[in-house]
């Protein structure tokens, strides 16, 4: 729960800034129009404000959207995070095109539904803004991505208390009351739950049964032998996946 307050936090934060570049978009356009058109006597300065309300201000709604859709992405297949990324974007971009020129048709503002006119404003100036926007959207994604597996945690040798990163660790596996992180230079303990564990360690770690929980990168091959599953890691290492956590993709 705090988890999740912290990172809603943190969202409220990037969609205002967002918000109020996009408002300087708003009005860096606003500008452009009346030093264009406004020396013409038929210019009405709210015609571009209707415009522009339906073309740059209404994508503001789509960037929760990319940032939820980039985070299943970064969780389902983080190597290919920028392809699948840049479709989306595409995708959102096209359809929010398809969108504005509804709207611009229903209002009678264009004479057709896909106005020549439309294309010629919107891919010539609009869509670069939202490109930037919807960018860093995804960015900001990849960003907090790379920052949670910057987590550092502790567990003890002995009496010896070590703290390192989190993504040196290769995969936890509960012992008792404890849990054993398992390290390339050997293993630490801590005392904790391994839910608690695997909710901390989102997404870069993953559940693969009630006792292991194991870091995406350190794993190599996925195996099957007979009904049984089993994950091979960059260790040699060989850790069974529970029934109820296939099917398991990485």
């Amino acid at each position: 729960m705090l988890l999740e307050l912290s990172q809603f936090k943190k969202d409220k934060k990037f969609l205002i800034s967002v918000s109020v570049v996009t408002a300087l978009i708003f009005a860096f356009a606003m500008v452009q129009n009346i030093l264009r058109y406004g020396m013409h006597d038929s210019y009405n300065p709210w015609t571009s404000i209707l415009y522009l309300t339906v073309s740059v201000l209404l994508f503001l709604p789509l960037v929760p959207f990319i940032i939820l859709i980039a985070r299943k992405i970064i969780q389902y297949n983080f190597k290919l995070y920028w392809i699948y990324s840049a479709g989306v974007i595409v995708l959102v971009i096209a359809t929010y095109f398809i969108v504005a020129s509804t709207i611009f048709y229903t209002i009678n503002y264009f004479p057709d539904w896909i106005s020549e006119k439309f294309i010629r404003y919107y891919f010539g100036r609009e869509v670069i803004y939202h490109t930037i926007v919807a960018t860093g959207a995804v960015y900001y994604v990849r960003h907090q991505f790379g920052l949670e597996s910057e987590k550092m945690i502790s567990g003890t040798v002995g009496r010896k208390q070590i703290t390192l990163k989190a993504n040196l660790i290769e995969y936890i596996e509960a012992d008792d009351h404890y849990l054993k992180l398992h390290a390339q230079d050997g293993s630490l303990l801590k005392r904790a739950t391994m839910d608690k564990m695997s909710e901390e360690l989102k997404p870069e770690f993953i559940r693969i049964h009630r006792k292991y929980l194991v870091n995406r990168n350190a794993i190599k091959a996925k195996e099957k032998h007979q009904r049984d599953e089993f994950v091979i890691l960059n260790s040699g290492e060989r850790l069974k996946i529970g029934r109820s956590y296939q099917p398991l993709e990485f």
